[in-house]
């Protein structure tokens, strides 16, 4: 079939070309797993009595297709009886199933029996990969853990896919938690004002007040970019700190990276490049 373009208006007489596969794969490709939103009760679990868990509503992501159970509504899932003297896991799962490229799709909520036991296992979970031909995939929701006739606890199995303003968050607080060191002059002889700090292996370059973090450990660095041809210096120089932690590198071919963690020897003398470079 070969490429194909999907978001376009077509005249009225023709077939649609956009299909549950392949908005799925725009969903998977933004999610990168199968989880749960962070939004509503997230499938809340609720033991109603020992044979009913109520599922409560949320929005779920398999391999790219969305489930959704609206605001208020439910699902009550129907749990075997339990037997005397023995244990068993039942999972609360979503279930996708296909025939194949445009068939007709399912995605429902479907209880996984286990087998009893001495001890309880988990059901076999199918997880097959959708995108390159899989036809059956399961996402563990919940288990029901069952001993003797009682259900005596109900675990979550799924993760909750963070929201952008959650990421956002989170990396707000790990900022906060870094112990950084203070800020150290690189170099003010190129036009610039080069300025460095450290916390472990985590580097935060300053330059005119733009500020580029970059991580690497031993002899590894971060590229800053190429110069150009008539901006290249005939051998690679370095511009380093003191303490020959961090320095900029200048290679024979234009290219430009910070590294650290490099003897005091390996310091070059040479600067117009980069001058050259942030002029450009």
């Amino acid at each position: 079939m070969g490429f194909e373009g999907k978001t376009l208006n077509l005249p009225e007489e023709e077939a649609p070309i956009i299909f549950s596969e392949d908005d799925a794969v725009v969903y998977q490709s933004i999610f990168g797993k199968d989880g749960v939103a962070n939004v509503g009760s997230r499938f809340k679990a609720t033991v109603l009595s020992n044979n009913k868990v109520r599922i409560g509503d949320g929005v779920l992501n398999v391999a790219g297709h969305i489930g959704r159970t609206v605001y208020g509504d439910y699902n009550d899932m129907t749990i075997e009886n339990g037997v005397n003297g023995q244990k068993r896991n039942d999972l609360i799962v979503a279930r996708y199933s296909t025939p194949g490229a445009r068939g007709i799709d399912a995605l429902k909520l479907e209880v996984k029996k286990g087998t009893p036991g001495t001890s309880a296992a988990d059901p076999a979970v199918v997880q097959g990969d959708i995108y390159s031909g899989s036809r059956l995939r399961e996402f563990p929701l919940w288990r029901v853990k069952i001993e003797g006739l009682s259900i005596v606890k109900v675990e979550q199995m799924f993760g909750v896919i963070p929201t952008v303003p959650d990421l956002e968050r989170r990396i707000n607080e790990l900022n906060n938690k870094l112990n950084w060191g203070n800020w150290t002059t690189l170099s003010t002889k190129i036009g610039l004002t080069t300025k460095y700090r450290t916390c472990g292996l985590l580097t935060e370059v300053q330059i005119n007040g733009h500020i580029s973090r970059v991580s690497f450990g031993a002899n590894t660095g971060y590229s800053l970019g190429t110069l150009p041809a008539n901006a290249r210096a005939t051998a690679a120089n370095r511009i380093q700190t003191t303490d020959s932690r961090l320095y900029i590198d200048i290679g024979n071919s234009g290219d430009i990276s910070i590294k650290s963690w490099q003897n005091a020897s390996e310091v070059g003398s040479t600067i117009f490049c980069l001058t050259t470079f942030a002029n450009k």
